[in-house]
């Protein structure tokens, strides 16, 4: 392998491995045309001025950059799981490369990036990759990590949806207040079974469903979602939408995107049609705010979730890979 060594990403560096991102890197949204030079920029900057954040390229002997990495600790993650947790955003290899010129370039950035973390004492690393990018997840896996869940996105287009239509039901919508947020808490608890977290077979039941509970106070409490809409019978609540609107990925023509982060419905009210509700108030809200699309996903798994998506107008879009490793 033609490479020298790997350095840490400084402040002037930013530009030209930018440059190499974009050209480089498998997006979500690429069909959206969403501008990776600004997503990575802003990125990018959150990686050098921050201490639980590492960010590195791999130099070529040409002095061109053969490969990007960058990993975070996860303090949340920490907390919960009792072990030193870091999570791999990206491993970015030039896609021009031959099949083995790629592994090679991966499987040292992976490696370096792997002492790196022993010396942070890491137990636990997280990490996605796009499915597209075959070659990184053989890597992973010779590497001694575990597939953990594959995970597919969908998304609605809503330009053609007219929900004020479709909204004849027999039950109140709310937005989410500080008296709900410890019902979703419990809610949450019971509603999952199959995130990469429950089929970590050194994550116990009760760590993952914590997870998803903890993850639905921090929608409300962090505000990591923009709208958390209630469907309600008389006090009940009967299930949940948490949203986001898409932020630091710029779309051409100012176009907005929607995701769809927590959806749940409680246990006792499967088969209702509380889904759907929650999918037509979500899409009117994403909708009423000025977003032309509403995303949403799921584990592959998950067959009555996918099923759902399906049924309530959404399309594939892309799936990704979750790998895990304890050290």
């Amino acid at each position: 392998m033609a490479t020298d060594k790997i350095n840490k990403i400084t402040e002037k560096d930013i530009p030209e491995v930018i440059e190499f991102i974009s050209d480089n890197c498998y997006s979500q949204y690429e069909a959206f045309k969403s501008n990776k030079k600004k997503l990575y920029k802003n990125f990018l900057n959150k990686f050098i001025n921050d201490k639980t954040k590492f960010a590195y390229f791999l130099e070529d002997k040409d002095y061109s950059i053969g490969g990007v990495i960058m990993f975070e600790e996860l303090l949340f993650d920490t907390k919960l799981f009792g072990s030193k947790t870091a999570q791999i955003w990206d491993i970015i290899i030039d896609k021009d490369l031959e099949r083995n010129d790629m592994i090679d370039r991966a499987k040292f950035l992976i490696e370096f990036t792997i002492k790196e973390m022993n010396k942070l004492k890491i137990k636990f690393i997280q990490c996605k990759v796009d499915s597209r990018n075959i070659y990184i997840a053989q890597v992973l896996e010779n590497l001694g990590f575990m597939l953990a869940s594959v995970d597919i996105n969908f998304i609605k287009d809503l330009a053609s949806i007219d929900n004020k239509k479709n909204k004849e039901h027999n039950y109140s919508i709310s937005s989410c207040n500080d008296k709900d947020i410890d019902y979703l808490y419990e809610m949450s608890k019971k509603a999952y079974s199959t995130t990469r977290f429950h089929t970590d077979p050194k994550i116990t039941k009760e760590q993952a469903d914590e997870m998803q509970a903890l993850w639905a106070k921090n929608c409300y409490h962090q505000k990591l979602a923009d709208k958390i809409i209630i469907v309600k019978k008389g006090n009940e609540i009967l299930g949940y939408a948490a949203i986001e609107i898409l932020k630091g990925i710029s779309f051409p023509d100012n176009m907005k995107i929607a995701n769809i982060i927590l959806i749940a419905v409680d246990k006792k009210f499967k088969g209702k049609g509380i889904g759907k509700v929650l999918i037509l108030e979500s899409s009117d809200w994403a909708k009423t705010n000025g977003c032309s699309f509403l995303a949403a996903g799921t584990q592959i798994i998950n067959n009555s979730s996918v099923k759902f998506y399906q049924k309530n107008g959404f399309k594939l879009q892309s799936s990704v890979l979750s790998f895990h490793k304890w050290m």
